[in-house]
Formats: structure tokens, C-alpha cells, sequence
């Protein structure tokens, strides 16, 4: 039994045995020498009649114990006082309740302890204090009351093993996906047995030695979470159905919305708790941002539109600017605002909802005048010819033409044909014709487009212009030298890989216009702009190094007849090219530039159907050759 936790409960002594003692000194003189005397010979015997006994009156629980011993005490309030191990506390939670003895909770009688105080009663060692408590106890008797020891830690041992059957942890509210289902845990409060709370309820009954009859402390803890209806009806909600993301105003090459299906769904759908104070909190659900920006990224790039110049036409007589394409406005898609007005969106509702984007407007506006770009007078002016061209490849140039049209470029700007042209393809309106690869001309898309980009580049030449990016063809093209065109002013473009580039060295704009004259066969462009005094003399072309084309090849054709021979390339000689360029501002030469071209030998080849009599000596391509 520990010490520490005991309680003891003792009688309390007559704080006025001085006073009577005195007075019955005082009364005792009055009286006489005499009577003094008998009475202290009757201490005397007192004290020696009962030495080792307790004194007449003493009591314990009821137990007459004068003149007993100690031993004699102690065995006869043992048989009678059985208080601790009576079933005679009980413990009560709502329906339930529990006997034990004081015993199981912890209380024992201390007997010596409590026969000893018996003992004790006048042998304080005070003569007064002692005379006066064994006449009392003599005439008016004394119970002592039995000494109890209360082990609390017994007692807290039996709360707390009671407490397990009691004890509730709190359960928040809760959600759970299963696929497209949606499920909810309902909260339940908690509860805790305070046993420090109950353990002071039993300390005055097991004082005064009564029956206990104690309802236990029980605390309830409600949960922080108690309710998740609310957000399971918006969960189901997201998902009943697709979720369609898109362009709210959407351009002609904009892709269709895309869908997310209710299972994509599912799968970034969270549920995440919020905590709204110390005790309090909610569930709060949207799409995982992870993955949305995940799938806002990887369509990023095929929303982007670039700022786009509207292409313009110029009349040289009023001056004025029309529009022949409207300018684009640019956009980028904003991932983060898309998510926030998804999740805002779909959490309200709604299952069709708008890309957010980020827009910005071109240099110049529809409405710009030529006065704001200082387009104030034709400033370089060059034709070429393309007689004997397929319908395949007048196409072609049509349409390159068309793309290039109307195009601005600003002040130091370094203009793309590449760009201006755009994606050379069918689907653009491209058509298959000839052109110059690997080491053959063959058919391919674009074919002719180098007509174009070879007259722009001439008019960048002459117009003085500084050539940023220019390719010669493999070998001299005729289309580029018929008129008055001069071998080594070719420019050979093969989007996106190789491409023609000059830059806009004056200080306005600079509009490019284009006029195909398809029954003439004749294609012109005309920069428009300010000019700035500039002379442009180009030289006459130095050719050397002429070599012959070797011998024509032929090339056996099983789709052609016996007897048909077929020309599919033309015999071109080879050459070195050079053109000097010089241009001056009054007698200032601010630019000079040699363009030097190399033009290989080029080869005629015939096809000829199987069987075909040939020409004496010609060569004949063999089957194991490239």
C-alpha cells in the first residue's frame, strides 16, 4: 500500500482539557488538602492498574475496549468492523453501473494504526491533558474512530479499466470514392470516463465510512467534422457526367473542346480536410491540381495563336490602306486561371466550361494608316517569269503569292518567307510538283514556291536590303534567267529547313505587295515604305568555271509502254556565280556584298518502258546502283 496516496481519518481531542483540568485544580483547593490528595492517589492507581491496558470508556466502531491489551483490542474490532469489503459502492453511467467493495477500490482499515491511537488515549505525556481525558472517558466514554488508509492508485486502476468499455474515440465525417460512387462515414461524438473528477467524488463517502453511490464523470468531445452531405451531393455532381473544357469564342483552326471523362474524373477528384479553427473543420473536394495542370500543359501549345500584322494593300495614288486579312489577335492560355474557373465552375455545376487565356494585339492594328507607317512610296520593284510551268506549279506559286501578300515588316525587323508562307503542305493549298531533292528533281509539295521567294529575294536585292539568310539551287534553273533575269540571283527555300531572310533597314514599315500574272506567266513584288535616299547598283554576273552536264542517264520505268521513253530531268550546265552589290546614300557606300553561288553539272534523265530500243551509247542506269 503506497503512503503517498493514503488519507487518514482520526477523532479530533477536547481543545479544553487545560481549562477544566484547571478548574477542577481550583475547585480541588476550595474543597482541601484532603480531598487533593484521595484524588491523586486514585491517579496513581490509575496509572499503574492499567499500564499496559487502554484506559476505561474507550471505544472503537462500538467495541467497549477498557482494559484490554492492544492484542486484545485489535482481535475484537477486527471481528466486528468488516466495512471494507462490504459491496457497498457502486458506479453508475447511464444504464450501466458497477459494485465493488471499498476494499477493490483501494480502501483498507489500518487496525493497529487505530488500536494504537486507542492505546494512546491519555498517555499523551501531558500530566493535565492526560488526567483530564481519562476522566472523561471514564464518566462520558470516547469512540475512536477507525484510522482508514485510500490507496488512490487502486482506485484510479479499477476507473480506468472500467473506462475502457466506455471510452469512444471521436470519428469525423468522412468521405470515401469508390469509382463513380460516392460514400459517407457518419461522425460520431466522443467520449472520456475523467477520472480525476470522479476520483474526488469519492473521497467524503469513504470519509465518513458510507455507502457509495457515485455516477462517473464522462466527458463528450464532438467531432470536428460533423457533417459531409453537402460535399457528397457536390461530388456526385462532378460526377454524373463528362467534364468539356474549351475556347468559349472559338477561330476556325481551333481544336474541338476536349472531354474528360466522369472516370478521368473519378481518378482526380480529392477530398481534403480544411481546418476552420481549434475544433472545427470540413471537407473541401476539386479536381487534383497536379493532374489539371498536367492537362492544361500538354494542350497549351495547340491553343497558342502569335500576334499576327493585318496583311494590307496600298494605293499608291490615295495613299490609302485595305485590309485583305484582318490582323490576329494573339493568345496563351492562362493554366493557372483555367483551373481556378475550373474548379469554381465545376464545384457550382457547371460541366461545359471556358478556357481562360492571356491575349495580346499586334504591332499594328486594322486600323492603322499609312501615314502611321510612314508607307509613303514605292521603294523596290522586281518581276520574274515562269514560262513553260505546269498547272501544278502555277498553282503553287498562286498560292505562295498569296500567302506573302500584304505582308508588314517593322523597322529592323528581319523578315521570315518562311514565316510569311506559312506551312507548305496539301492541306494548306499546296499541290505536288517539281522539285529539286536529293540530287533529283522529283514531285513534291511546293513545287514552284521557289519562284516566289527567289522574286522577293531579288526585290530585297536591289532594293538595297541586307540578306540576313539566302540557298542557290543545286544547278542553274531557266525559269530564274528567261527576260531580264541573270543567273546567281536564285533563292531556294525548303520550309521550315531552309529559308529566305532580309532585313528592313529603313526607318518605316515596310509593306510587301504581290501581282501574279498568270496568262503573262510574269510574278511581281513591290515594297512600299519610305525611302532614304539609296542607291542600289548590282553588277553584271561573273561566270566561271563552266562545266558540261554528263552524258543523259536512263532509268527503266516498268509502268511505261515498250517503246516509250519519257524526260523526267533536264541537262543543266555547271558554273560558279558571282554578283557584286554596292549601295550608297549620296557618296557614302553603306553597304557592299559579293553573292557567290556554285551550280553543279546537272544530268538529263529519260524513264523508258521495258523492251524500249534505246539511243546508240546511251548510259543505262543499273539496278544495283543509287
Amino acid at each position: 500500500m503506497q503512503r503517498s496516496n493514503a488519507r487518514y481519518v482520526t477523532i479530533r481531542r477536547p481543545n479544553s482539557f487545560l481549562r477544566i483540568l484547571r478548574e477542577m485544580f481550583i475547585a480541588a483547593v476550595g474543597i482541601g488538602a484532603v480531598l487533593v490528595s484521595i484524588v491523586g492517589l486514585g491517579l496513581a492507581w490509575m496509572q499503574l492498574e492499567y499500564r499496559d491496558q487502554i484506559f476505561p470508556g474507550v471505544r472503537v466502531w462500538g467495541v467497549d475496549l477498557s482494559g484490554m491489551s492492544q492484542v486484545e483490542a485489535a482481535e475484537a474490532v477486527r471481528l466486528v468492523f468488516d466495512y471494507p469489503n462490504q459491496k457497498n459502492v457502486t458506479l453508475r453511467y447511464q444504464e450501466q453501473s458497477w459494485t465493488l467493495s471499498p476494499a477493490e477500490m483501494g480502501v483498507t482499515f489500518d487496525l493497529n494504526g487505530t488500536i494504537h491511537e486507542a492505546y494512546r488515549l491519555g498517555r499523551s505525556g501531558s500530566f493535565a491533558e492526560d488526567v483530564m481525558n481519562q476522566w472523561l472517558a471514564w464518566m462520558n466514554g470516547v469512540d475512536i474512530a477507525p484510522k482508514m488508509v485510500y490507496n488512490e492508485a487502486q482506485a484510479q486502476q479499477v476507473l480506468s479499466q472500467i473506462s475502457m468499455g466506455i471510452n469512444r474515440n471521436v470519428v469525423d465525417a468522412s468521405l470515401q470514392l469508390n469509382g463513380l460512387d460516392v460514400t459517407i462515414t457518419p461522425s460520431e461524438k466522443g467520449v472520456a470516463v475523467n477520472i480525476p473528477q470522479t476520483l474526488a467524488l469519492l473521497q467524503a463517502p469513504f470519509v465518513g465510512l458510507s455507502s457509495v453511490d457515485v455516477p462517473l464523470v464522462v466527458e463528450e468531445f464532438n467531432p470536428a467534422v460533423l457533417d459531409t452531405e453537402e460535399q457528397a451531393a457536390k461530388a456526385r455532381e462532378i460526377l454524373k457526367q463528362a467534364l468539356e473544357v474549351g475556347v468559349a469564342e472559338p477561330q476556325p483552326n481551333d481544336p474541338a473542346p476536349w472531354q474528360i471523362s466522369q472516370e478521368q474524373l473519378a481518378q482526380w477528384l480529392r477530398i481534403y480536410p480544411v481546418q476552420d479553427g481549434p475544433y472545427s473543420a470540413h471537407y473541401a473536394i476539386g479536381l487534383d491540381i497536379g493532374q489539371l495542370r498536367g492537362f492544361l500543359d500538354g494542350i497549351k501549345d495547340d491553343l497558342k495563336i502569335e500576334p499576327e500584322n493585318p496583311r494590307l494593300s496600298y494605293n499608291p495614288n490615295t495613299q490609302a490602306l485595305s485590309v485583305l486579312r484582318p490582323a490576329i489577335r494573339g493568345r496563351v492560355l492562362n493554366v493557372e486561371q483555367s483551373i481556378k474557373v475550373i474548379q469554381e465552375q465545376l464545384l457550382a455545376g457547371s460541366h461545359s466550361i471556358p478556357l481562360q487565356f492571356d491575349f495580346e494585339d499586334p504591332a499594328v492594328l486594322d486600323t492603322a494608316t499609312a501615314a502611321e507607317l510612314g508607307l509613303t512610296e514605292l521603294v523596290s520593284r522586281q518581276s520574274t517569269y515562269f514560262q513553260g510551268s505546269s498547272q501544278e506549279r502555277i498553282d503553287n506559286i498562286t498560292a505562295g503569292a498569296t500567302n506573302t501578300n500584304g505582308f508588314l515588316v517593322a523597322p529592323g525587323e528581319v523578315f521570315s518567307f518562311s514565316d510569311a508562307v506559312g506551312d507548305v503542305s496539301l492541306e494548306n493549298g499546296f499541290s505536288e510538283a517539281l522539285i529539286i531533292f536529293g540530287g533529283r528533281t522529283i514531285k513534291g509539295v511546293g513545287g514552284g514556291i521557289c519562284q516566289v521567294s527567289t522574286t522577293v529575294f531579288r526585290t530585297a536585292f536591289f532594293g538595297g536590303f541586307p540578306i540576313v539568310e539566302r540557298s542557290a539551287h543545286a544547278y542553274r534553273v531557266g525559269y530564274y534567267e528567261y527576260g531580264n533575269g541573270q543567273p546567281g540571283l536564285d533563292a531556294a527555300v525548303f520550309t521550315p529547313v531552309v529559308d529566305m531572310k532580309f532585313q528592313n533597314n529603313l526607318e518605316s514599315w515596310l509593306l510587301i505587295e504581290v501581282y501574279v500574272d498568270v496568262p503573262g506567266r510574269i510574278i511581281t513584288y513591290s515594297f512600299y515604305g519610305t525611302g532614304d535616299g539609296r542607291e542600289v547598283t548590282v553588277g553584271k554576273p561573273e561566270v566561271t568555271n563552266q562545266k558540261q552536264p554528263p552524258a543523259a542517264l536512263y532509268v527503266e520505268n516498268a509502268a511505261l509502254a515498250n517503246g516509250e521513253i519519257k524526260q523526267v530531268d533536264y541537262s543543266a550546265v555547271g558554273a560558279d556565280v558571282e554578283v557584286k552589290r554596292v549601295v550608297k546614300r549620296g557618296s557614302e557606300v553603306v553597304l557592299e556584298d559579293r553573292l557567290r553561288t556554285h551550280y553543279e553539272p546537272w544530268q538529263a534523265v529519260y524513264e523508258f518502258g521495258p523492251g524500249t530500243k534505246l539511243p546508240q551509247g546511251a548510259v543505262v542506269k543499273d539496278d544495283n546502283s543509287n
